[in-house]
């Protein structure tokens, strides 16, 4: 790998080919839609004196105007497509290990309780949404009649008793439970929640043996640092002078693994990622000491942490299961097929 015309800062430099894998990091550029106002003379006069005007009419009635009139502005303004590019700059560095890629989803714990439970019941055997849960209420209401009717007895009362308990003001609950020695199933479940965002951290130690190398090393951290931070966007104060009034989203990163050139991910997809953000990073200078004759440190570490913009789903991890995976699968069934016919049973 040599460094290319579009820019590519790399470490090492010297001797390469004694460790030809690498991770290549690239800038992703999006912008999003722009607005370009195209109001006329008479619009944007319209806008000033409805707030010029508004010490003369009521204050309500003034900003309805001025909303009214910039909402007029803006529809007819000119709106140009998201865009997005590469940045021209990259940086390769090589493949440390571990490589960890962690998949997961959020599975919590929820409380259905005894009306949940008794929906849950309801819908499992076939009821509809709205006669399950009215179901659920009408039992669960008519054990707790039951127990202010007196028509329940032993634990049964107990337990009614304790539900109703819940009501009460600070500990009441608690005492009366205690009391009581019942109190109700919470009927806890785990619950699906929603799909983690992965998140990657890489550690690299850079140890320059050359004055290029060390150069190489001081461009690594300014594009991570450059490519970590926002733009600003400023807005023209009074006097001339600019108010820092928002943030343009930072770039994101395409990350690939690599080998002498080639993208490990082409013939193993669950390689592959999603455009991530850079989340932090962080520069330790010297941790073993020493300096080199110019100045210069010896020893530069670096620590990257990204997370993906977006979740992963099931069409996303199928994708790992490769084609020549698939075909070997598909043969296996379709042979354990063809021996069932035959009335041979392997085992499968």
């Amino acid at each position: 790998m040599v460094n290319n015309a579009r820019g590519t800062y790399m470490f090492p430099i010297e001797n390469r080919d004694k460790y030809k894998a690498y991770i290549r990091f690239t800038p992703i550029i999006k912008n999003g839609p722009t607005y370009q106002t195209r109001a006329s003379a008479s619009e944007t006069q319209s806008s000033s004196d409805n707030v010029s005007t508004a010490r003369e009419i009521s204050i309500e009635k003034a900003a309805k105007s001025v909303i009214e009139n910039s909402f007029s502005i803006f529809n007819n303004s000119g709106i140009t497509k998201a865009t997005e590019s590469r940045g021209n700059q990259s940086v390769a560095l090589y493949m440390p290990t571990p490589i960890t890629i962690q998949d997961g989803v959020s599975i919590e714990t929820a409380s259905l309780g005894i009306l949940g439970e008794g929906a849950s019941r309801a819908m499992d055997a076939g009821s509809g949404i709205a006669g399950a849960v009215a179901s659920a209420i009408g039992e669960g209401t008519g054990s707790l009649i039951d127990t202010l009717k007196g028509n329940l007895t032993g634990s049964a009362a107990a337990l009614g008793a304790s539900r109703l308990a819940a009501g009460l003001p600070g500990p009441g609950t608690d005492a009366v439970r205690g009391s009581l020695r019942v109190t109700p199933n919470p009927n806890t479940r785990m619950i699906f929640r929603a799909v983690n965002i992965r998140e990657f951290s890489f550690d690299f130690k850079m140890v320059p043996t050359s004055k290029r190398e060390q150069e190489e090393i001081k461009n690594i951290v300014s594009f991570f640092r450059t490519n970590l931070y926002p733009e600003t966007i400023k807005l023209e104060g009074t006097g001339g002078a600019s108010i820092d009034a928002g943030y343009k989203f930072p770039n994101l990163f395409e990350i690939k693994l690599m080998y002498d050139g080639k993208d490990l991910a082409k013939d193993n997809p669950n390689l592959s990622f999603k455009y991530m953000y850079l989340k932090s990073f962080t520069a330790s200078y010297n941790s073993t000491g020493g300096f080199y004759k110019d100045g210069e440190f010896n020893e530069v570490s670096i620590q990257v942490s990204f997370a993906e913009e977006f979740t992963l789903n099931k069409d996303d991890a199928k994708l790992g299961i490769t084609s020549k995976a698939t075909a070997a699968a598909k043969a296996r069934t379709e042979a354990v097929l063809a021996d069932r016919a035959r009335g041979i049973n392997r085992g499968f």
